[in-house]
């Protein structure tokens, strides 16, 4: 105890400290010369562990995530979805496996392989089926396959979209009541319904927009009978959504294609009476739902539908013009002094020289039958 006793020997802890210090630092310089050349990581990984294809857990998730990273950082989508690929291979159940594959979608969107992204998403779909991130990689794949023409693809891809979204919130609830009962807080108790209020109407947007696109994929691929169901359920479901006046605008049109315009009417009739229609598809319906009266011999209700042409803008749209012409011509026996309005309304806003001067010229014949009515009487 006294000064000349002899200090311990504290060797070992420091040995320990200082191997400790120099493993980190190793690792550390790994981490940076493998985010600085991921290509020729990537290829002594695979001469280093031939097995790591087959789910040899090798390399640490984290360390594989950074290196993983910096590749997509650089630009370098290649190699970013190889090591995301290795990592999800080797640790498929980690939880950092659910972001190397979101990373890996992205970086094959990048590189447009509509195929292999589509098998990302079913991974995630087994590997995590409750992943946030499902409907909106499904949503992705799906705009990728519509824009390529590939519309049985993407209707598959909006299928899934609306089926993950709607079975969520049961899958979710059915979870949460499995638990013990807890007493928890006002605060925490709100703090846990806002949140449950923002997942669903994310959830709800998601499926607005594959009921929607699904309706989509059915017309464009010809398919009537399914869009027309499709579009039902959108607008069943989503009756006051701003898209439901074109939904009901384009079962309107395939109702004609199938030569059924008592129906197609209806459904055209639903776009006019709508007050927040997009301008485009009210005035076509107009156009459209007064040939279909006309060709169902409902004279008087098309002349009707007609003038509500009549107020609308711009003056010059050509399913206004197109839609005054036919009033003017149903009014030029019953009302030929309203059929003059209208035919004066035609020559100032028909843009197009023969259509005006087809109409200058019944409008001469007009002016011309109503001074000799006038002079007769």
């Amino acid at each position: 105890m006294g000064l000349g006793r002899k200090r311990r020997d504290g060797t070992p802890l420091c040995r320990a400290v200082r191997l400790r210090a120099a493993v980190l630092c190793v690792l550390l310089g790994l981490g940076l010369a493998v985010a600085g050349y991921p290509e020729f990581f990537w290829g002594i990984v695979q001469q280093a562990f031939p097995a790591a294809r087959q789910g040899t857990a090798s390399l640490p998730p984290d360390l594989l995530l950074r290196t993983a990273e910096a590749a997509h950082a650089r630009g370098n989508y290649e190699a970013s979805v190889q090591l995301h690929t290795l990592l999800v291979t080797q640790h498929p159940g980690h939880p950092l496996a659910e972001h190397a594959l979101v990373m890996r979608f992205q970086a094959l969107a990048i590189l447009e392989r509509p195929e292999a992204m589509r098998h990302t998403v079913e991974q995630l779909r087994v590997l995590f089926p409750r992943s946030e991130m499902i409907p909106n990689l499904l949503a992705d794949l799906g705009v990728r396959h519509f824009h390529d023409g590939e519309y049985d693809q993407a209707a598959r891809c909006y299928t899934d979209l609306v089926g993950v979204v709607t079975r969520y919130e049961r899958i979710s609830g059915a979870a949460e009541d499995t638990g013990p009962p807890r007493e928890l807080t006002p605060a925490t108790r709100r703090k846990l319904h806002n949140a449950k209020q923002a997942r669903l109407a994310q959830r709800t947007e998601m499926e607005r927009l594959g009921r929607f696109n699904l309706a989509l994929c059915h017309d464009r691929s010809g398919k009537r009978n399914a869009a027309l169901r499709a579009y039902d359920r959108f607008v069943r479901r989503f009756p006051a959504d701003a898209r439901s006046p074109e939904a009901w605008f384009r079962m309107g049109v395939l109702q004609l294609k199938a030569r059924r315009p008592e129906v197609a009417v209806d459904h055209f009739a639903k776009v006019w009476r709508t007050d927040p229609a997009p301008r485009d598809f009210k005035v076509a319906a107009i156009y459209k739902g007064g040939r279909c009266l006309e060709g169902l011999r409902r004279r008087d209700e098309a002349r009707e539908v007609y003038r509500l042409a009549l107020e609308l803008a711009p003056r010059d749209d050509a399913w206004r013009l197109a839609s005054l012409t036919r009033l003017a011509i149903l009014l030029r026996e019953p009302e030929p002094l309203r059929a003059l309005e209208v035919y004066r309304d035609l020559a100032e806003n028909s843009a197009h020289s023969v259509r005006r001067a087809v109409v200058q010229q019944h409008l001469i014949e007009l002016q011309s039958e109503s001074a000799i009515a006038s002079v007769q009487r």
